[in-house]
């Protein structure tokens, strides 16, 4: 007899993917993309979706693939309050899940692209 196949969240795929590409290239990838973080773009983001300013901080960080964790030790806020940020992100991007908040939010930069007919 089988077990039934559980169904994991995008989150948990997510950070299966992330936990995948440490430690040997999340750092390079990280410091590729936190260059291109520090674009005006971002700011443009932040204006479009009404986001504050610490919405846009966290939400580079959640681009990146930072845990909720490593974005409160970087900003100096409690992981309870970086949750609360990251709620707030994904109600006003219209997203349910860090990986759609990620893909949105760096499309919505311009820091990647997809083909006609992709979306």
């Amino acid at each position: 007899m089988t077990r039934p196949m559980r169904i994991r969240t995008p989150d948990e795929i997510n950070n299966e993917i992330i936990a995948a590409l440490r430690p040997s290239h999340t750092a390079q990838l990280r410091a590729d993309l936190g260059a291109l973080l520090g674009s005006s773009r971002w700011m443009k983001l932040g204006v479009d979706y009404r986001l504050t300013p610490r919405e846009v901080q966290v939400a580079k960080l959640a681009a990146v693939g930072y845990r909720t964790r490593e974005i409160a030790k970087a900003l100096g806020n409690s992981p309870g309050t970086v949750k609360v940020h990251l709620w707030r992100l994904m109600t006003k991007v219209g997203v349910r899940s860090r990986a759609g908040l990620s893909f949105k939010l760096l499309l919505a930069a311009g820091l990647i692209q997809t083909q006609k007919g992709d979306l």
